[in-house]
């Protein structure tokens, strides 16, 4: 075992994919410690989602009361393009850290579309912090 020493994960920028889902909810309740770290907090949400609530604004007022300042970006796609998206708005915002929501869908449905999150686990090169 390699021990490490002065070893800590420090996120400067931190995208959170947000629909407003309970799993999401879940993931940034349990992020709030490095969220509170960070130097930029970034809520993106595709247009599909920006009416769910709680919406962009819930969360940022909720952030808000964990002294977390945060900045909303939301970007339109078709629901099978909501991973690339929210990847390429991760990149854009050079974030070090994706929070999100973990969700498991019927068998069938995954197999034919796949999910946001195996699609987000598959093809990303920024740690992701999932809850589902």
């Amino acid at each position: 075992m390699v021990r490490c020493i002065d070893c800590e994960f420090s996120p400067k920028t931190i995208v959170i994919a947000w629909n407003g889902d309970d799993a999401g909810a879940r993931a940034v309740s349990a992020a709030i410690p490095v969220l509170q770290k960070a130097d930029r907090v970034v809520i993106v949400t595709s247009e599909r989602s920006l009416l769910k609530k709680p919406t962009q604004q819930d969360l940022q007022v909720f952030l808000k009361r964990h002294l977390i300042d945060s900045e909303c970006v939301s970007f339109s796609t078709s629901r099978l393009n909501t991973p690339r998206n929210i990847l390429k708005e991760a990149l854009d915002q050079e974030a070090d850290l994706i929070v999100a929501g973990a969700l498991v869908h019927q068998k069938l449905h995954k197999q034919m579309f796949g999910g946001v999150t195996q699609k987000l686990l598959r093809h990303t090169h920024i740690p992701l912090f999932m809850m589902a």
